[in-house]
């Protein structure tokens, strides 16, 4: 859904209305002017022959242009200050608190005066001991609400200090984004930015310690056999480099690039468009992908044959605040009817579930956790997302036949249980 603002519309209409009040003032004075050159209008029959009348009608034609003139310069080289963008938004960070000790990720949300488009406010890492920022992604407005939240993922933790900041973006420093999100893609690199351009615009921002990560646990080597997927791993922690066992659940499949599972290249296709996908050695996870989705034209896809009745669903990733992760699902009804091809989109971008009733599609908010090093880990219970997102509808939980990926980020591994 596009972004919606009265306030974004109200300055667009007064925009469009000084517009037009220059073009009128050019109208009018221009019409004064020859009226006093040609001493009247014959076809009018109006016409002026004292010389007064002539001098204050081509004084006034003057006047007209001369303000449209000095309007029209105006509004052209009008300096943005940093005061004026504050007070405009009035954007306030409460959560974290200021100097308090956060763990990566970081949940940062807070509130606004007026809202704007997504793409224009951006969440920033700034580390005052290499003195450099790092992009996280743009905010998520609730425009009824006046409220903004984004999902921060540092790496480096060492109880050290950052300034988590919300900035106005500019023409010139959305390119830089751009540009480093390329670069981004290419290397699979964060590389630290040391300076924006002029348009960039801090409008709050707190010091926070960040946490130290935990150490990642000593796994032994695996030893059991693995002889069908379709039979439970008798030890799921050995198959967890660095991550802790999924208490006593079997698991039905997963996809990652361990001894045992599923590539996540072989398991996921390209259903659609041209999505760039890349793939990345990882010193815990191995082989992992680095995607960009188009949200609109591409569709990345793998149809869940292995794990159809699966109850929960256990994501490991590294997410920008755009990355979705999408279910399809069949549901059924107390009468027995199922329905097939209902989606569930879970997005770190929303805070509660999409309203609506009758929809193929609803949205669902991601809840991120920290994971070994870099990475989050995200953990479903199926049955309860479907309550939540078709439940009112008489709708429960059937079968499992899809998922999806959409938008930025880089995804490790995937478990059905």
């Amino acid at each position: 859904m596009a972004d919606f603002s009265w306030a974004s519309v109200a300055d667009k209409a007064f925009d469009n209305l000084r517009n037009l009040m220059i073009l009128v003032f050019v109208i009018l004075g221009t019409g004064l002017i020859l009226l006093a050159a040609n001493k009247g209008y014959s076809q009018a029959h109006l016409s002026f022959s004292d010389a007064l009348s002539i001098k204050v009608l081509a004084s006034l034609g003057g006047l007209f242009i001369l303000v449209a003139i000095i309007s029209f310069f105006l509004s052209g080289s009008t300096q943005i200050s940093l005061s004026k963008m504050q007070k405009k938004y009035e954007i306030k960070i409460h959560l974290p608190l200021p100097n308090s000790t956060v763990p990566s990720p970081i949940q940062v949300s807070g509130t606004c005066k007026r809202t704007g488009a997504t793409g224009s406010f951006y969440a920033i890492e700034y580390n005052p001991a290499v003195q450099q920022y790092w992009p996280k992604g743009p905010l998520a407005f609730d425009h009824q609400k006046k409220t903004w939240r984004a999902t921060m993922n540092i790496g480096g933790g060492n109880n050290q200090p950052r300034f988590l900041i919300v900035a106005y973006v500019g023409e010139g420093s959305q390119r830089l984004l751009d540009y480093y999100e390329r670069v981004r893609q290419d290397t699979g690199r964060h590389l630290g930015i040391r300076q924006f351009p002029p348009d960039f615009y801090p409008l709050s921002q707190i010091e926070v310690i960040l946490q130290r990560p935990p150490e990642p646990q000593t796994v032994l080597p695996m030893t059991v056999p693995i002889q069908t997927l379709e039979q439970p791993l008798a030890n799921p922690a050995m198959m967890q480099p660095g991550v802790p066992a999924l208490a006593e659940t079997a698991i039905l499949v997963r996809f990652g690039s361990q001894r045992g599972e599923i590539p996540l290249m072989e398991a996921y296709a390209v259903k659609k468009g041209s999505p760039t996908l890349r793939t990345i050695n990882d010193g815990h996870y191995g082989e992992v992908v680095d995607v960009s989705i188009n949200m609109a034209e591409d569709e990345w896809d793998c149809n869940v044959i292995i794990g159809r009745d699966a109850r929960k669903i256990s994501i490991v990733a590294r997410p920008d605040n755009s990355f979705i992760f999408y279910l399809k699902v069949n549901v059924a009804a107390t009468t027995g009817d199922v329905y097939p091809n209902k989606w569930i989109a879970i997005r770190s971008d929303v805070a509660t579930v999409s309203k609506g009733k009758n929809q193929v599609e609803k949205a669902y908010p991601a809840t991120w956790k920290a994971d070994v090093g870099y990475w989050m880990i995200s953990t479903y219970d199926i049955e309860d997302v479907v309550e939540a997102c078709f439940g009112d509808e008489g709708w429960k939980y059937h079968q499992l036949l899809a998922l999806r990926v959409r938008g930025k980020g880089v995804l490790a591994r995937v478990t059905l249980l």
